[in-house]
């Protein structure tokens, strides 16, 4: 047994198995295409998402996500007049509206952007944004579309 304590913990936990740190996670934000669809088009649609966020892959998985929205009222702190109220009137499809989300673990941002490039919502005219969620404050965001429309 080594005499310098420092050096005895650096051989024991050399010898421990080390936890693997989990893959990053991402969030892929989906704005726009929205629709007045009726509800056999809303549930035919929930289950082609579904069946993407659910597909086997090597490199990525999605952990968890959620329509946002409806006709719902937004709430929005303005620290110097307090709470706003803001109706949620935006038009179906408005492309800077926030509709949805899913977080993915993936084996990098290069898998992330390959499984939302695959994502159905850009087949129906939306946005997505991939963000990397980082616990050190630093992020960069990925714009994908697959509609010639400006931004």
């Amino acid at each position: 047994m080594p005499d310098d304590p420092e050096e005895f913990l650096s051989a024991a936990l050399g010898r421990l198995p080390r936890e693997q740190a989990p893959p990053p996670t991402f969030a892929l934000l989906l704005y726009g295409a929205t629709s007045g669809e009726d509800s056999a088009a809303h549930v035919a649609r929930a289950a082609e998402y579904s069946l993407w966020a659910n597909a086997s892959r090597t490199d990525s998985q999605v952990i968890g996500g959620q329509a946002i929205g409806g006709q719902q009222t937004a709430l929005v702190w303005n620290a110097a007049h307090g709470v706003d109220s803001v109706a949620a009137e935006e038009p179906a499809g408005d492309p800077t509206k926030l509709v949805g989300y899913f977080l993915v673990q993936a084996a990098s941002r290069d898998a992330a952007v390959k499984l939302a490039w695959n994502c159905p919502h850009l087949k129906y005219g939306g946005r997505v944004v991939v963000r990397a969620i980082l616990a050190n404050g630093t992020a960069e965001a990925i714009v994908l579309a697959r509609d010639p429309s400006p931004r």
